[in-house]
């Protein structure tokens, strides 16, 4: 697997199938927490869940999970691999060994960077498939398959349907994704020490408390979006009483969130759920490019996306204006 872009497109597409079967009955209790006053607290909506509908209910929507985060896996990281090299070579002139030679400031920035970039173009892949997994976790019986309910929301609403939520969820990527890439290359500077280059060592674990912090720190950033987005998906945008606001600006939806003290409403199981995710994540994608990125790219040091940039980044110091992809 000689080609950098390649591998980061591979890697990243298993990453992303780990982190969603590692992660999925946390999004499921997540989901339900978000759309229904009816539950207590998490372990109740767990316990509810399983009690009426079996322990299997928790995987619902899993198919279209798995077909979101897959290929999102995979251009996640092929996307953010081409601008993490870019953004790091405007920033500052890189050093001749690569990315994770570079000081932390310019990694954290270029991969925050390049985290919104990916956040700006995942979004349309994920919003039709997040619309019909959202509204598949809500039922509390298997009326309707996947299919189904593309199916009808496409003849009801039509294509624009499908894309439901689709500004709430580009919000939320961006959001997302530029905290979640950006923390994780700070922690891991703070781990490693403030001394070590991310190039001088990898150590599975190490990496793994950066990626449960930085999971974390996206989740916290990034939650209310994604409560807006879970009604206004559910309900496909109609009012109801679920989801009053639905229908509102994203303002208003988050003002209302706020007096219904719902802002947070489910974020337990997901900072539970971002401990096995994110131990597997961002660790796993990094431990793949090291064995498979040309020339052992992952040895950089790179948690997110640059990695395996080590050669681009050598031939940009030709030129401080050529575009490293």
């Amino acid at each position: 697997m000689g080609d950098d872009a390649a591998a980061a497109t591979v890697c990243g597409a298993c990453a992303g199938a780990v982190m969603t079967l590692t992660g999925h009955p946390f999004d499921t209790t997540k989901v339900r927490m978000q759309t229904s006053g009816g539950y207590t607290s998490t372990l109740h909506c767990v316990r509810l869940t399983v009690q009426r509908e079996g322990a299997l209910a928790l995987y619902k929507g899993l198919t279209p999970a798995l077909l979101t985060m897959v290929p999102t896996g995979a251009i996640r990281f092929s996307v953010q691999n081409r601008f993490n090299a870019w953004i790091a070579g405007w920033l500052g002139e890189p050093h001749r060994d690569g990315f994770g030679h570079l000081p932390l400031r310019v990694r954290v920035a270029a991969e925050g960077g390049g985290g919104a970039v990916c956040g700006l173009v995942l979004p349309f892949v994920l919003t039709p498939m997040e619309l019909i997994k959202c509204r598949r976790q809500v039922l509390q019986d298997n009326a309707a398959s996947n299919w189904q309910i593309a199916r009808d929301v496409f003849r009801e609403h039509g294509l624009r349907g499908l894309y439901t939520g689709h500004t709430l969820t580009v919000l939320r990527s961006t959001v997302a994704n530029a905290a979640m890439f950006a923390s994780y290359e700070f922690f891991r500077g703070l781990v490693y020490g403030p001394a070590a280059r991310a190039a001088d060592a990898r150590h599975f674990w190490l990496d793994s408390v950066a990626g449960v912090l930085s999971g974390w720190t996206a989740l916290i950033v990034c939650y209310p979006f994604d409560v807006v987005k879970s009604r206004v998906q559910v309900t496909l945008g109609a009012p109801s009483a679920a989801s009053p606001s639905a229908a509102k600006g994203i303002g208003s939806a988050l003002a209302e969130l706020w007096r219904e003290r719902a802002m947070y409403r489910g974020i337990s199981a997901m900072l539970v759920r971002a401990v096995p995710v994110h131990v597997v994540y961002l660790p796993t994608y990094s431990f793949l490019m090291a064995r498979f990125g040309s020339g052992g790219g992952g040895d950089d040091g790179s948690g997110g996306g640059a990695g395996s940039s080590r050669s681009r980044l050598r031939r940009r110091r030709t030129s401080a204006g050529e575009s490293i992809c």
